[in-house]
């Protein structure tokens, strides 16, 4: 735990690289709402707009993770980028379903306790659920990826 902790370049990296998929993914929520609210209802509107978000955003973070963040440890084997994809969404799949869980749960909330005489959830507050869920998850998807996706076989690690 300590090697990964002194390791605050990578670290750095990865939450620049999570800052842009923050943008990605919260974009992608506010298009979302504007295109599936009305058709679709609030809750279910507002469910496809985050799990859309977060596939996307997962997907922009690994191109950047994997050109830059990881960089020193791409594998070596015929296909590496499609190789490290699959193993990052894997190793995203609990972060996102995490991500998705917190907004989700947050959303409800608001809607049943905080906003109950409002036909619709004002985009600032599920834009605010989904950014907690990013925080949160975002920790447990770098020590995913540093340990599983990108991880070194051999005690040498250059930044």
């Amino acid at each position: 735990m300590k090697k990964i902790f002194s390791n605050k370049k990578r670290m750095l990296k990865f939450f620049i690289v999570g800052l842009s998929g923050s943008f990605v993914n919260l974009s992608i929520v506010w298009l979302g709402n504007l295109l599936f609210t009305k058709t679709l209802g609030e809750t279910y509107g507002s469910v496809i707009s985050i799990a859309l978000a977060i596939i996307i955003s997962i997907f922009s973070n690994y191109v950047l993770n994997y050109l830059w963040t990881w960089k020193d440890r791409r594998l070596k084997e015929s296909a590496p980028f499609f190789s490290h994809l699959l193993k990052y969404y894997l190793a995203s799949l609990v972060s996102a379903g995490l991500q998705f869980l917190i907004a989700a749960a947050s959303i409800l909330f608001l809607r049943k306790f905080i906003f109950l005489s409002c036909s619709e959830l004002p985009i600032f507050w599920k834009l605010s659920a989904s950014f907690s869920g990013i925080l949160f998850a975002s920790v447990v998807n770098f020590f995913a990826n540093h340990l599983w996706t990108f991880a070194v076989s051999d005690a040498k690690e250059s930044l």
